[in-house]
This record gives structure tokens, C-alpha cells and sequence, in this order.
């Protein structure tokens, strides 16, 4: 999936109105979404699933291929571990927790002040208020460019692979390519994600 806007908007992203996923430009009276700190992963999901939004984007997220850090990203959300084999498979499959090892140490007293100490907060992705934005109606070349994704043998939108819990995955495997169409025809044409999930414990 490449992204573009044949027609930008020059309109003032700084006085629109702050809303919950960007801003709301009076003059046009749209939302104007905010990609700007999204993922490849998450615009391309938005865009599928809403095709008409105006949005304000990065330069540097226009114009370029977002298939393969769309792969990237779908391994680093289920934090798993990959393997492409040649014949375009890509096979996944969660990381086991290990548990620390019990310390056995003997306890020893120490005497003296205690310091507090500050644990330093997490806080979201920010946009460089320097960069520039580009805003407008975005065209995407390819537009169903997403993946089959496959739970459990059945076919499911992206949006319910969104909403998988990651913890409940237990397999992922990526088919790519013949190997895809081969299985699932015309709607495997983009690769096809299938999804293995944990048996809960009886």
C-alpha cells in the first residue's frame, strides 16, 4: 500500500479544534485525523476501514511501500518470534514466560537513610511540533492491500484481528505469495495471516 494526497489541504491544522484521533477543521466541517505518531500497522487499518477520512500526515509517511513494516509491525504487536523460510512462509510463535530465578540470598542489614527514588513515567509518542504536515483526502494505490487473516480456520475481518488479545496467541503463521493463493485463491493474493490461539486449561 503506497499513500498520497493528489490535492492537499491548506488549511491551519494549529486552529482546528482538538478532537479525540486529531482535529475538526471548520472550514471543510470534517474530522481531520492525526497520523501522524500512528503506526504503518494502524493506518492502514483506518484507511480500509474508513476510506473517505481527511487526515494530516508525516512527509515521510507518504509515498512509500507500508507492506513490509506491516509485517514488521504485526510481530512486534504479538511479540513473537519469526522465521522466513524461503518459499515465503513466515512462521511465528509466542515466546514462553520464563519465571526469575528465586534468589536465595541471605538477607543482610544495612543501616542509614533511605533516598526516594523517582521511576521515571511513561509518556506517549510526540510529534515534533517543527515538522512539517501535510493535510488532506489521502489516496492509497492498492487499497485492499491487507492480509487473509485466518482464526482458527475461519476467516475473520481486520478489525476482529485487532482486537485479539496478544496474550491468547499461540501461533502465527504468514503464508505469502503461491503459497497463499494456492490455499485460499483470489482472497489469499495479499498473503494470508493465520492465527492459532491457547487452549484454556481445563
Amino acid at each position: 500500500m503506497k499513500i498520497t494526497i493528489p490535492k492537499p489541504c491548506h488549511e491551519n491544522w494549529t486552529i482546528m479544534t482538538p478532537e479525540e484521533k486529531g482535529r475538526f477543521c471548520q472550514v471543510c466541517s470534517k474530522s481531520v485525523r492525526d497520523f501522524t505518531t500512528a503506526t504503518d500497522m494502524e493506518i492502514m487499518a483506518d484507511l480500509t476501514e474508513n476510506p473517505n477520512i481527511c487526515a494530516s500526515f508525516r512527509p515521510d509517511q507518504l509515498d512509500r511501500n507500508l507492506s513490509y513494516s506491516f509485517l514488521n509491525s504485526l510481530f512486534a504487536k504479538f511479540a513473537v518470534s519469526f522465521v522466513l523460510t524461503s518459499g515465503g512462509i513466515v512462521s511465528a510463535q509466542t515466546q514462553p514466560k520464563v519465571n526469575p530465578p528465586t534468589k536465595t540470598d541471605v538477607p543482610v542489614q544495612v543501616k542509614g537513610e533511605v533516598a526516594p527514588i523517582s521511576s521515571p513515567k511513561t509518556t506517549p509518542v510526540q510529534r515534533d511540533q517543527d515538522t512539517p504536515l501535510r493535510l488532506g483526502k489521502p489516496l492509497y494505490i492498492n487499497e485492499n492491500n491487507l492480509p487473509l487473516y485466518v482464526l482458527e480456520g475461519k476467516m475473520i475481518t481486520n478489525k476482529q484481528f485487532q482486537q485479539i488479545d496478544p496474550n491468547n496467541i499461540k501461533n502465527l503463521k504468514v503464508l505469502k505469495g503461491k503459497d497463499a493463493t494456492s490455499k485460499y485463491g483470489a482472497k489469499g493474493k495479499n498473503g494470508a495471516v493465520m492465527i492459532t490461539l491457547k487452549r484454556k486449561e481445563k
